[in-house]
């Protein structure tokens, strides 16, 4: 069992090649430094206290692989509503440079996701579990560290979260804290599988999220609960009183895993990564109002 769905993309190659625009800022926490996060930030610094911040959850493979910081780049560029406001997004590495799925470069990725996909699931079950990576790590590390560095409360912040994958699942938890300040959230190709790993259902999951938007982006690979009057998609419409529509956005061509491990030189994956960056950026500027 693994929280990706059947014929999802592999992982993604890091591009060292690349020029980060951003800075790996760390996120300490007291004197226990193994519990230390590593994050990528980009746009604004916290303490200029910007007009919105955006977390970026990353999918299984973490926060390197792929175009997570490119497209954590893009956000806050086009956040920025052409220079009218200030925007920060911060990727943090909630792994600690340990993803809870690792292939050895020494083997095919089939054969390797094969070999470890036992270590893969006792990491999402016991080392990633949501009152470590969830409760712990976000509500009790990176949350009180933005309020730190903006000084500012968090229910003063423009703040909202979106994530591929896994890092889906992590904005519907988000959004589902006790009191969340998250004020939105968007899950790209979404996994709320993982609740299964904690006794839990992905129903269960969309049901937490109560009245708080959020924007569900499905590929080919999602089961019906993802699309148009699935009961994932239909209980986020009714919390909220609004149609369909405005819970979920269908990319039927694609496979899961496109818009942050998708081949960029083929251009109907390039341009459904547009739509998808633009419809995440909308729906941000629309629940996220300044």
């Amino acid at each position: 069992m693994s929280c990706c769905p059947s014929g999802a993309l592999g992982a993604a190659p890091e591009n060292k090649s690349r020029v980060a625009s951003g800075t790996t800022i760390i996120i300490e926490h007291g004197q226990n430094t193994e519990l230390n996060i590593s994050c990528y930030m980009t746009g604004t610094p916290l303490t200029e206290n910007p007009d919105r911040i955006i977390v970026l959850y990353s999918d299984v493979f973490g926060p390197d692989p792929g175009l997570q910081k490119q497209h954590a780049e893009t956000l806050a560029e086009r956040l920025t509503c052409e220079g009218k406001h200030s925007v920060t997004v911060l990727s943090p590495d909630l792994f600690r440079g340990q993803p809870p799925v690792q292939y050895s470069p020494m083997l095919p990725e089939w054969a390797g996701f094969t070999l470890t996909l036992p270590m893969t699931i006792y990491r999402l079950k016991y080392k990633f579990k949501p009152d470590l990576i969830v409760d712990r790590d976000i509500a009790q590390i990176l949350l009180p560290f933005i309020e730190k560095e903006t000084g500012k409360k968090l229910e003063d912040l423009n703040l909202a979260c979106c994530g591929f994958c896994y890092g889906g699942w992590l904005a519907a938890r988000s959004l589902s804290l006790p009191g969340s300040s998250f004020r939105c959230g968007v899950g790209m190709h979404p996994s709320f599988k993982v609740e299964m790993f904690h006794g839990s259902t992905e129903l269960e999951c969309a049901k937490r999220i109560g009245t708080k938007p959020m924007l569900l982006m499905p590929t080919k690979q999602e089961s019906a609960a993802y699309k148009g009057g699935g009961e994932i998609v239909r209980t986020l419409a009714e919390a909220r009183n609004v149609a369909e529509d405005e819970v979920f956005l269908e990319f039927p061509t694609m496979d899961h895993g496109f818009v942050n491990r998708g081949d960029t030189s083929i251009p109907e994956i390039k341009e459904n990564q547009e739509k998808a960056l633009s419809a995440c950026i909308e729906f941000i500027l629309k629940y996220c109002p300044l």
